[in-house]
């Protein structure tokens, strides 16, 4: 097994963004699911459910909370470190998703 350490942002209703930080077992070289970072949100007493599982985000499960939503920023398992940057991800897939054209 390996230590995976999940970075992640907390942003509040009331505009505070707290930069916290969990830690997710795994097999060597994988990430962790969508699902294993939510049990770890779990586990800190964040009952949140997944809203956007391609770039991890999450939102409280239940109304009323202070919670507006969280935002896993990196994932870090001592080797190698997994960055989620919906801005980048999403020009390379703009870029990868056009046919070649001659000029």
């Amino acid at each position: 097994m390996v230590e995976v350490i999940v970075h992640f942002d907390v942003h509040e209703r009331d505009g505070d963004i707290l930069q916290l930080r969990g830690l997710v077992m795994t097999g060597p070289g994988e990430r962790p699911t969508i699902s294993q970072v939510e049990n770890m949100l779990r586990s800190m007493d964040y009952q949140v459910t997944a809203e956007d599982s391609e770039h991890y985000v999450y939102v409280p499960a239940e109304a009323g909370t202070e919670v507006k939503k969280i935002e896993v920023r990196k994932m870090d398992n001592g080797e190698e470190e997994f960055s989620i940057d919906p801005h980048m991800k999403m020009i390379v897939q703009n870029l990868m998703g056009k046919p070649h054209r001659p000029m």
